[in-house]
């Protein structure tokens, strides 16, 4: 399961977001924040969300408004799946992830 979220801009740069789907089929359910509401059996959804089937060795591509302004979440996985998602770090985020696995490196 991938909660809902949006992916703005700061973390990462300004461009296409690329999320390759592998082992398995799922979904994307993308709207707007009222649309998707995650609680502890699950989520649920009103009629203005969509759901948007991703095939096993599927690529989704997600930018300007769908990347940074529709929450997207992938509500239910119940077969094994691999997600690679494709995305450009800012440099600051990324001296400070590498900071930080060179300190767990260390230890």
């Amino acid at each position: 399961m991938v909660s809902e979220h949006i992916d703005d801009n700061t973390s990462y740069t300004e461009g296409t977001i690329g999320n390759l789907s592998m082992l398995s089929n799922t979904t994307m359910v993308m709207g707007s924040r009222d649309s998707i509401q995650s609680t502890r059996e699950g989520f649920t959804f009103t009629d203005k969300a969509v759901a948007i089937p991703m095939p096993r060795y599927s690529m989704l591509l997600l930018e300007g408004v769908a990347r940074n302004e529709v929450y997207h979440c992938v509500p239910y996985v119940t077969l094994p799946r691999i997600s690679h998602t494709y995305r450009k770090m800012r440099d600051s985020v990324a001296a400070r992830h590498t900071l930080e696995a060179s300190r767990v490196g260390a230890e």
